[in-house]
């Protein structure tokens, strides 16, 4: 699901009171996203809503590099 940091507090400030009463010892990981700029941006959106308490442990994955591409040869 694509989301933003305000969709993220939407949900954590549902569910994560939930978790953490119901599952005391379980950490709450939080939206992962791709790439670390992103990343940035949504732990943004998030922390100007009071939300970076609602969650333990943040994540985010970075796509792998590009192969590099061998150069076509002409075939004579």
């Amino acid at each position: 699901m694509l989301s933003d940091g305000f969709q993220a507090f939407d949900f954590l400030s549902v569910h994560s009171p939930n978790v953490r009463r119901q599952l005391p010892g379980m950490l709450i990981s939080c939206c992962d996203d791709t790439g670390a700029r992103q990343e940035r941006d949504l732990l943004y959106e998030l922390g100007r809503l009071g939300g970076l308490g609602l969650f333990d442990v943040n994540t985010y994955r970075t796509p792998p590099p590009l192969l590099p591409v061998p150069p076509l040869r002409s075939r004579r």
